[in-house]
């Protein structure tokens, strides 16, 4: 399919997220639960991040690109921003923060910091993460990381012990995206670096059985046939077979 085969660079964040010219595995879940809804998101645009979309970007960039983390985030003052004193302590703080900064509390600071220093500790990622390079595949799709031989995507998560993740997996269509992004990036395996984002940071590292790969593959490719049919024919109306 054209959407993996074809490449493309963008320049930032809000680019990536207004184009449709290459649609992203994010978006093939909006048109799995109906054209409708894929239309609805892409009328609306890129939305806002929420605070959390916010500290998993930041967790992101501690890890893979500590320098483009100490420029784009910022700790925030600990103010109360109930009182007129916290009011205008807080807005001067927000003033003086430079267009593509973003803040974070103390204690999600403290949090991201953690979190880094654990995965960046720990010999099994540490080793993972080497050999590779950090979100450079040249597709229409936000790799985290990506090896001769695998992709490797971090992940936090409220529970990362096995039967949880897999729900989540289930849940979030994981499985579609790690198959979505092998292919992608030409390679056969993906692995999940999961790390909770509460004390004490349980991490667990697991990779995606093959079996389950091709179910995710099988899935994405029959989800791209239906929006391919959907583009041409402009609408959708189609029984679908559960």
């Amino acid at each position: 399919m054209k959407y993996l085969e074809q490449a493309k660079r963008f320049k930032n964040d809000e680019e990536y997220y207004n184009d449709y010219e290459f649609i992203t595995n994010s978006q093939l879940g909006w048109f799995e639960k109906s054209p409708m809804y894929y239309e609805y998101r892409r009328r609306m645009g890129a939305s806002q991040p929420t605070q959390a979309m916010v500290f998993g970007d930041a967790f992101h960039k501690s890890v893979l690109e500590p320098d483009k983390f100490k420029e784009e985030f910022v700790m925030a003052p600990n103010v109360d921003r109930r009182t007129k004193k916290g009011k205008e302590e807080w807005s001067e703080f927000v003033s003086s923060l430079s267009p593509h900064q973003k803040a974070l509390t103390a204690n999600e600071y403290d949090d991201v910091y953690n979190m880094t220093q654990i995965i960046l500790s720990n010999p099994t990622t540490i080793d993972l993460l080497s050999g590779g390079e950090p979100e450079n595949v040249p597709c229409k799709g936000k790799l985290d990381y990506v090896r001769e031989d695998c992709v490797i995507d971090l992940k936090t998560t409220r529970d990362c012990s096995k039967t949880a993740f897999l729900e989540s997996c289930i849940k979030y269509g994981y499985i579609r995206q790690a198959a979505f992004y092998c292919s992608a990036a030409g390679v056969e395996s993906f692995i999940f670096i999961a790390i909770e984002k509460t004390p004490p940071y349980i991490m667990n590292v697991f990779q995606i059985h093959a079996s389950r790969l091709e179910q995710g593959r099988v899935e994405f490719t029959t989800l791209l046939e239906r929006y391919s049919m959907y583009e041409k024919e402009g609408t959708w109306n189609k029984i679908i077979i559960l």
